[in-house]
């Protein structure tokens, strides 16, 4: 996460390969409400995705291929808590 240029990269580069009915998805935290950043993709080194303001933790979950309205929270497969201390 880069506050200063706006922007989230990603290195997907060790992401185990899904099947072709799943993809990775991003969600931001941001109040309790899970935000959807995007789908991974995994066929690029690094990935920008969405930057959401306060946000206070990422989230990858597995979706059904073309991404999903809502989190399926027992997919969930990283989180990164975020460090609002300015």
């Amino acid at each position: 996460v880069n506050t200063t240029q706006i922007q989230v990269l990603v290195d997907t580069q060790n992401l185990p390969k899904l099947d072709s009915e799943h993809v990775y998805q991003m969600w931001a935290d941001v109040d309790g409400e899970m935000i959807d950043m995007g789908v991974l993709k995994i066929n690029e080194e690094l990935v920008t995705m969405t930057y959401i303001n306060n946000a206070e933790s990422l989230n990858v979950t597995i979706e059904p291929a073309g991404g999903n309205d809502h989190p399926t929270v027992a997919n969930l497969i990283s989180n990164v808590y975020l460090d609002s201390t300015p």
